[in-house]
């Protein structure tokens, strides 16, 4: 039989809603659930990963492609942070991108929409991280998540909101990590410097660990997905509620922090005063005059003696 009389090849089979289970079961259940009803389109495992969030870039079409899908690893080498920091995450912690497509609020490219958004996403993170600690959860403006421990806050998670462009139908990114496990092994605070007006990053502390069941584990992605994907989310209305929610829990509220814009390696110290309707940051410099702040590096003062 020659080339042109022979039938042409069968269409590839669709791909399966989800790849093998992660974690060995530990989030088969609702990975099977969440596929089966609908709630995401798909979701997407690799043992280890640079980050799932360029991952998720690499992977998304968003002309064609169905949302919510959901990227998880086990083990990120290079993830993605705010102001090109990397972040290494081992299988004691989750890690995950969510790929959402854009609600209203930002489907126009509205950048600093986006930035209300990722302040909402962190309120739903930390609401989910309540339900499985019966620590405190407090927010540092604009994405990290941190834990009451022993009368100080620890680190325990971050947060980074994207949108891979600004033309729709872009969807967003919602990359997640979150120390599910026992407390990293890191350096303690550093000797206060020399300088008694220098400033002085608590934030450095170690970080908190949940130290989570596979249950609890399981509970707390259930509830991070169900919360995000859920059609009110980034509705005007939510949008407020959320921001009020981050208010109460804001760490930075009433304190005098440092604060280090764009490329420069300057440090200021400001007073924050609130985080403003927008999600930027109000701040007041010394002189009085105040401003809000949309992008920067801003860390609590530890208290010298």
């Amino acid at each position: 039989m020659n080339d042109a009389s022979r039938p042409p090849d069968p269409p590839p089979p669709d791909p399966p809603p989800h790849d093998p289970p992660p974690h060995d079961g530990v989030y088969a259940a609702s990975v099977g659930r969440w596929t089966t009803n609908g709630t995401l389109a798909r979701v997407h495992y690799r043992r280890e990963v640079p980050s799932t969030q360029l991952w998720a870039n690499e992977v998304i079409d968003a002309s064609t492609d169905r949302f919510p899908q959901l990227f998880l690893t086990d083990i990120q080498t290079a993830g993605v942070g705010r102001r090109g920091k990397r972040w290494y995450s081992d299988a004691s912690q989750l890690a995950m991108t969510l790929v959402i497509a854009s609600p209203d609020s930002v489907a126009h490219g509205n950048a600093r929409r986006v930035g209300l958004v990722s302040i909402a996403v962190a309120a739903h993170v930390a609401a989910a991280i309540e339900t499985v600690t019966p620590n405190k959860v407090g927010l540092k403006w604009p994405n990290d998540v941190y834990l009451s421990n022993a009368g100080s806050w620890r680190k325990v998670g971050g947060i980074l909101v994207q949108r891979p462009s600004t033309l729709p139908p872009a969807p967003l990114l919602i990359g997640i990590g979150i120390n599910t496990g026992q407390p990293p092994n890191e350096p303690t605070l550093p000797a206060a410097p020399t300088d008694p007006d220098a400033p002085t990053d608590p934030d450095e502390a170690p970080a908190a660990g949940l130290n989570l069941s596979s249950g609890d584990r399981e509970k707390l992605l259930g509830q991070l997905v169900e919360s995000l994907v859920n059609p009110h989310f980034g509705r005007e209305a939510s949008l407020a509620e959320s921001l009020d929610r981050f208010r109460s829990r804001c760490i930075l509220q009433g304190q005098r922090i440092s604060l280090r814009e764009g490329d420069s390696d300057r440090l200021q110290t400001v007073f924050c005063t609130g985080v403003r309707s927008d999600g930027s940051l109000g701040i007041r410099c010394d002189a009085g005059r105040e401003r809000n702040l949309h992008s920067g590096e801003v860390n609590r003062l530890r208290p010298t003696s």
